[in-house]
């Protein structure tokens, strides 16, 4: 994995990759090492990718079933800060956590997820969606919803656009199945939760066995 170029897709890094000993990261669409290092090379306020040393990489977390990985590190003032990278999918993500924590010769901590966690934001997901799905079966203009704020308005916009083609009936069967759906997957992952994965600086290979 070193020196392969990975996508990102969060708002603020977009691109990232292993070189030489430094993890670097770009907030824009990196295709080569070389174009890559020249980034990383720029000052000023034209810079926008960054180098992180080894040295300065104090932990590198991540859970098995997402897609982010949070890396914790040392600034210029010697203040710890964090990063979310957004990988593409969760596999990936994996990868590179697990690549970047064996690297920098961390030892790793693995703990299961506490069940509350994933299942309380299924929760609430199913909740808002049920909530959208009986506003837009039973308001007589669905665009009207959420006028005071710009993204009630495009919900609303949206759930109008569903009901003028599927109807309300057919917006609640949709609304139903996709909890469903949701709830479903919720139940798998509480019945086997994901690992939360720490490879941390101050954690040894030795200690972490």
């Amino acid at each position: 994995m070193e020196s392969n170029i990975y996508s990102l897709i969060g708002k603020m890094w977009k691109s990232v990759t292993v070189h030489n000993g430094e993890l670097w990261v770009s907030n824009s669409k990196r295709r080569s090492i070389e174009k890559f290092s020249e980034a990383v090379q720029k000052t000023g306020m034209m810079k926008s990718a960054y180098a992180w040393p080894y040295d300065r990489i104090t932990a590198v977390s991540f859970n098995t079933a997402s897609s982010d990985v949070e890396v914790s590190y040392l600034n210029e003032k010697d203040k710890e800060k964090s990063y979310q990278l957004e990988f593409l999918d969760e596999e990936e993500a994996n990868q590179f956590g697990n690549f970047l924590g064996k690297d920098l010769g961390y030892g790793v901590m693995e703990n299961k997820e506490p069940a509350w966690k994933p299942l309380g934001k299924s929760l609430l997901y199913i909740a808002s969606i049920l909530f959208l799905t009986i506003m837009g079966a039973t308001v007589e203009d669905p665009s009207e919803l959420g006028e005071n704020s710009r993204n009630g308005r495009a919900i609303g916009k949206i759930l109008a656009l569903i009901t003028d083609v599927i109807g309300q009936t057919g917006l609640i069967i949709v609304g139903v199945l996709a909890s469903l759906v949701i709830g479903f997957f919720a139940f798998k992952r509480f019945k086997n939760p994901a690992q939360d994965v720490t490879y941390s600086q101050s954690l040894t290979p030795a200690q972490a066995e």
